[in-house]
């Protein structure tokens, strides 16, 4: 029992509700028999108070791997009577009356470990093959991953080969590009010359219609006509 020695800086209290088989209630009431605080350091202990406490949850207690194995033998012994309890731990549903559609997650994980149980149920042939079907796709997937990394590492071997050949046909492409430069250039040209087209059409339209430019004739008219009265 060498659970206790690995948290020497926290309380008693918190060391033993760590304990699997161990709740809140056992806790207080094994440090009230033995007259320790809930707050007292596991540290500050005596080593014959150590030990007395060791014997005591060991002679009067099932804990951690012992528990678990209790457990197990009573699910495999209900398996094995067919019972429909023992049923429903074999389908990995849960038990007692609880829902399955939201609930029974600790069951289902549970139900993994009696697949590996060497009885005379979980030795029929279909059993085996479920095992077997299990471990082939596992193999199958390994193996596609492996195949991946190798095409892939292959790939970056021959890249550098490609890069060669395309540097052999480098002025082919500088060529192509400066055809290409070339022919924006015209066609940036061609729409410039017809949008100043265009504004020099509208300017003109504008001067015979727009207001603007019909009051500033009229101002000028006016002028002319009031400096030949005052000539006269």
């Amino acid at each position: 029992m060498v659970f206790l020695n690995n948290n020497f800086e926290k309380s008693i209290y918190f060391n033993l509700t760590n304990i699997k088989g161990l709740g809140a209630v056992e806790a207080k009431l094994i440090c009230s028999k033995f007259g320790f605080q809930l707050q007292s350091v596991l540290k500050d202990l005596e080593k014959t108070d150590l030990e007395q406490l060791k014997n005591y949850l060991v002679n009067n207690y099932l804990l951690n791997n012992l528990l678990i194995q209790q457990t197990n033998k009573y699910v495999k012994k209900k398996i094995e009577l067919s019972t429909y309890q023992g049923k429903r731990h074999n389908l990995g549903y849960p038990v007692r009356g609880q829902r399955t559609l939201s609930n029974g997650k600790t069951q289902k994980r549970l139900h993994k470990f009696r697949f590996y149980y060497n009885s005379d149920l979980f030795s029929h042939t279909y059993f085996k093959n479920q095992r077997k079907s299990k471990k082939k796709k596992k193999l199958i997937v390994k193996q596609n991953l492996k195949k991946k990394k190798q095409i892939k590492y292959q790939y970056l071997q021959k890249k550098p080969i490609k890069r060669q050949l395309h540097s052999n046909f480098s002025h082919i492409k500088k060529k192509t590009e400066d055809e290409y430069t070339q022919k924006l250039n015209k066609i940036k040209e061609e729409r410039k010359l017809n949008i100043d087209r265009k504004f020099l059409k509208n300017h003109l339209q504008a001067q015979k219609t727009h207001p603007y430019f019909v009051n500033i004739r009229k101002a000028k008219e006016k002028k002319k006509y009031n400096k030949i009265k005052n000539q006269k």
